[in-house]
């Protein structure tokens, strides 16, 4: 029985690490937030399996060298209904 529990989480390890996220960088751009050196932003606009999202990105925030990472998905209203945003094929 242990060998079957086995096999079965080593069919699905494989199977989940064969259909990975593919992610692209569609835009890239860094945002000054303050005139200090240690505050710093950067923002991209990705492309995960086939959908559009936001990610922020800063660092050194306030009197810690903390992180601070959002993301989120673009939606559209079509025919009055929210749906992703899809990237645009090449």
């Amino acid at each position: 029985m242990k060998r079957i529990l086995i096999l079965v989480v080593c069919a699905a390890l494989l199977v989940i690490s064969g259909n990975a996220l593919a992610i692209q960088v569609l835009e890239e751009q860094k945002i000054d937030i303050s005139k200090s050196d240690n505050v710093s932003a950067n923002t991209q606009l990705l492309c995960i399996d086939g959908k559009k999202f936001v990610q922020t990105v800063a660092t050194g925030y306030g009197t810690g060298a903390g992180v601070g990472v959002t993301i989120i998905q673009i939606y559209e209203a079509k025919t009055g209904n929210m749906v992703p945003v899809k990237c645009k094929e090449k």
